[in-house]
């Protein structure tokens, strides 16, 4: 029978130890990466949650990174190995040189394919798995390349030109990337928009693998009831980091199109009263709440918010990234019900995400006070749009956000290099 007719349901039957003898269906897998696979989040929690259930007598996880994985966070019972670089590139990556270290560790991938070599020890693996992210994906490309192993890569940033290196290095980059996308076996996309562009500059399909949710996430498919007329004020969350200063820029316009209408800006994540205070979010209607866990995330906001925002940058440099890359924010936002308002230029990934399903949020392409304003009384006056936007973006989240789903098209990757297929698409 073709794998495609029964793989789908292999990692679920794992789980639930109802299939014998299932294991040996997958290929022995090698991670080879500097994204440590670990519960947290970004990529780091991407991977965790793709190798979840996968047989642990068939993976071994080589991190790269500076720090390795925080042990408590790490797949249970998994083998993970650390081979992070000397301690004088490691300081170097965080000067002035950061550029020069960079370039160091372009041109030395050899010598990090020896060393992972030699941490093997039994263990043969049929793939490798790696992210293009900092450097270490060069040496598992190299080292799949050397074994005649397949190649799965996964892409969330557009690694030639994220990467910190001298201009004159950039063409490089690309040629790079090039060859090793044109070599993987399977080449999964955080987004429609960079698999498409891919293809354009390589000539060669991918598959989108969005960001997942958490397997034991709970998710809603509505908004709560609203609150009682004056319990509480109408509230906006942002759940997220600050990393570029036009999402700083967006949140400061909305808390002041909020302060207009009596309403609050709740701020959940990694910054503090003093980071939002240098940033100019000193506001009486902003609330810091700090770093929630994710499987509290969702009912808090669900407690504490009447619609969410996801910001994309208008800052001209960021552009691209914005175009290319998936704010992983949107797998938790969908899950909670709760209408999403999104600020960003029209061709960034979640602004063409929420053109290509009608309903599923309200979005603001300039970052104007007016239209924000504009915007915000639109959604404090009217329970049914918030409840018609919630209920889409609750049904588009779970099918394209589920942790099943990330699994299927992980699956369909590896089992379709291993028994045989050209290419999953």
């Amino acid at each position: 029978m073709p794998h495609t007719e029964i793989h789908t349901a292999i990692l679920p039957a794992l789980r639930q130890g109802t299939l014998q003898g299932m294991s040996s269906q997958f290929p022995k897998l090698l991670y080879f990466g500097d994204v440590p696979v670990e519960s947290s989040y970004h990529g780091s929690a991407l991977l965790y949650r793709l190798l979840e259930d996968y047989p642990r007598d068939r993976l071994m996880l080589l991190e790269c990174a500076p720090a390795p994985s925080v042990p408590g966070r790490r797949l249970p019972d998994a083998t993970y190995e650390h081979l992070p670089a000397g301690p004088l590139v490691t300081r170097l990556r965080h000067s002035r040189l950061h550029r020069w270290a960079g370039m160091y560790l372009i041109y030395t991938q050899g010598r990090l394919v020896r060393r992972a070599t030699s941490q093997l020890g039994s263990f043969k693996p049929d793939a490798v798995l790696t992210v293009a992210h900092d450097y270490a994906w060069l040496a598992a490309a190299h080292f799949a390349r050397q074994r005649g192993l397949h190649l799965h890569l996964i892409v969330h940033d557009d690694w030639p030109s994220a990467t910190p290196v001298l201009p004159a290095i950039r063409p490089m980059l690309h040629r790079r990337f090039g060859q090793i996308y044109g070599q993987a076996a399977s080449r999964l996309c955080v987004s429609p928009t960079m698999e498409s562009e891919y293809m354009r500059r390589y000539g060669v399909p991918g598959a989108v693998l969005y960001p997942s949710r958490a397997s034991d996430l709970i998710s809603f498919d509505s908004p709560p009831p609203p609150p009682p007329p004056g319990k509480r004020p109408f509230c906006v969350g942002y759940a997220g980091s600050l990393v570029s200063p036009s999402y700083v820029k967006t949140l400061r316009l909305l808390a002041g199109a909020l302060e207009e209408i009596g309403g609050r800006l709740h701020l959940y994540g990694p910054f503090s009263t003093e980071d939002a205070t240098l940033m100019g979010l000193n506001r009486a209607n902003v609330a810091i709440r700090g770093l929630i866990p994710s499987k509290a995330i969702v009912h808090m906001l669900r407690e504490e918010c009447d619609a969410l925002v996801v910001p994309m940058s208008f800052d001209p440099e960021e552009l691209e990234p914005m175009r290319l890359n998936f704010p992983s924010k949107l797998t938790d936002c969908s899950a909670t019900g709760l209408p999403i308002l999104v600020v960003g230029p029209p061709a960034t990934s979640a602004v063409q995400w929420a053109d290509e399903h009608p309903g599923v949020a309200l979005t603001v392409t300039r970052n104007v006070p007016e239209l924000i304003l504009e915007a915000v009384k639109t959604l404090a006056s009217d329970p049914e749009l918030r409840m018609k936007l919630g209920r889409t973006a609750a049904e588009v989240g779970a099918r394209q956000f589920s942790a099943a789903a990330a699994q299927h098209k992980f699956q369909d990757a590896l089992l379709g290099a291993h028994n045989g297929s050209t290419h999953v698409n």
